[in-house]
C-alpha cells in the first residue's frame, strides 16, 4: 500500500455550513488519496460550495445523483464507493469531521494483518448548545462514542446487537474495498439505520479491529437539524431493519442470542407498540408475534420456546 492510498467518501446535504471544515479534516490526513463529495439534491448552496471546493484541491472529486435528486446517505455513499479509485474507503458525514491522525493506527493494522477487513474506533460529540447536549442525552450517551472494551472480531456482531459495550461510529470505519463485493453496499431502502445495517452485515462476514488507544479519530457534530432527532422516522426504520435481519435469521438459522435480540429489537420499536398505554404494550407484542410467526416461522417459534 501507499502512504495515500484511502478514498474518504462524503455525502453532502443540506450541509452548506459545515462541508468545508468536513472536507478540510479528510485533506489533512497524509493518507487520504481522495475525498469524493456526492452531493444529495440539497436545497441550500451545498452544491455551489462544493463546486469551489473543487476547484480549490485536486484531491477532491464531486459527483450528483441523475437530475440532481435527493435519494439519501445510503445511495449517496454506495455512489461514492462505485467511483473510488483507491483500495481503502473511509466515510464521513458533510456536518462531522476528522481529527488529526485519523488514520495513522488503521492504516498500520490493515498494512501489517492481510485478515483484518476493516478497523474501527471511537469519536466525540460536539454540541452546538447545552440545550441539544441534555436532549442528545435523554436517548444517548453524550460523551465518548465507542465500545467500552475489546471485542474479538468472531464476537463482535453480537456485541454490536446487543449494545452491551456500546457503539461506533461509520466515520471511524476504514474497510478494504474489496471485501464489499462479499457484504454488499449500503441498503438504500433504510434512511435510517442503513450504516448500523452495513456495520452489522461487514461484522458478519468479515474480520473487523479496533484501534488499540482511546484517542478520538473524528467528531460528531449535534446541531439540531441531525436525523437522530427525528423519534419517529427512526423507529420506523429500526423495525424495518429488524424485519430485515429476522428474515436472515429465519433463513440461515442465527444463534438465539442473536435472534433473541432481534425479536425483541423489532417487538420494542414497532410502531403499534410505541402509540399504546404502557399496559397494553404485552397483549399487542403477542398479537405482532402471532404476525411474524406467519412470515418467519423457524425464528419464531424458536424464540416462543425459550420464553
Amino acid at each position: 500500500m501507499t502512504s495515500a492510498n484511502i478514498s474518504v467518501i462524503i455525502p453532502v446535504y443540506n450541509a452548506a455550513l459545515y462541508i468545508e471544515r468536513a472536507v478540510r479534516s479528510a485533506l489533512e490526513q497524509s493518507e487520504t488519496g481522495e475525498v469524493i463529495m456526492v452531493e444529495d439534491g440539497s436545497s441550500d448552496n451545498s452544491l455551489e460550495i462544493c463546486r469551489q471546493l473543487v476547484k480549490s484541491f485536486e484531491k477532491i472529486r464531486l459527483f450528483t445523483h441523475f437530475h440532481n435528486q435527493n435519494k439519501g446517505a445510503g445511495a449517496s455513499r454506495n455512489l461514492g464507493i462505485t467511483m473510488a479509485n483507491f483500495p481503502l474507503i473511509a466515510f464521513l458525514d458533510a456536518d462531522d469531521y476528522y481529527l488529526a491522525e485519523r488514520f495513522s493506527e488503521s492504516i498500520k493494522i490493515l498494512q501489517d494483518d492481510p485478515n483484518v477487513a476493516g478497523v474501527y474506533g471511537p469519536c466525540i460529540h460536539s454540541f452546538k448548545d447545552d440545550h441539544l447536549k441534555i436532549l442528545y442525552a435523554k436517548k444517548h450517551d453524550p460523551g465518548i462514542m465507542g465500545l467500552s472494551g475489546p471485542v474479538i472480531p468472531e464476537e463482535l456482531l453480537d456485541t454490536l446487537m446487543g449494545g452491551q459495550k456500546g457503539y461506533f461510529s461509520i466515520i471511524t470505519l476504514v474497510v478494504r474495498r474489496s471485501i464489499l463485493d462479499q457484504t454488499g453496499l449500503f441498503d438504500e431502502r433504510l434512511i435510517q439505520h442503513q450504516d448500523t445495517d452495513f456495520i452489522w452485515r461487514l461484522a458478519k462476514k468479515a474480520d473487523l479491529v479496533s484501534v488499540s488507544n482511546e484517542r478520538p479519530l473524528a467528531v460528531i457534530n449535534i446541531h439540531g437539524h441531525n436525523r437522530i432527532f427525528n423519534e419517529k422516522e427512526a423507529r420506523h426504520f429500526r423495525q424495518k431493519l429488524m424485519v430485515k435481519w429476522l428474515s436472515l435469521s429465519n433463513k440461515e438459522g442465527f444463534s438465539p442470542k442473536r435472534r433473541n435480540y432481534i425479536i425483541r429489537n423489532l417487538l420494542s420499536s414497532h410502531w403499534l407498540v410505541n402509540m399504546v398505554p404502557s399496559k397494553l404494550q404485552l397483549p399487542i407484542k403477542a398479537l405482532l408475534l402471532l404476525i411474524y410467526g406467519f412470515r418467519f416461522p423457524k425464528s419464531v417459534i424458536a424464540f416462543l420456546k425459550e420464553m
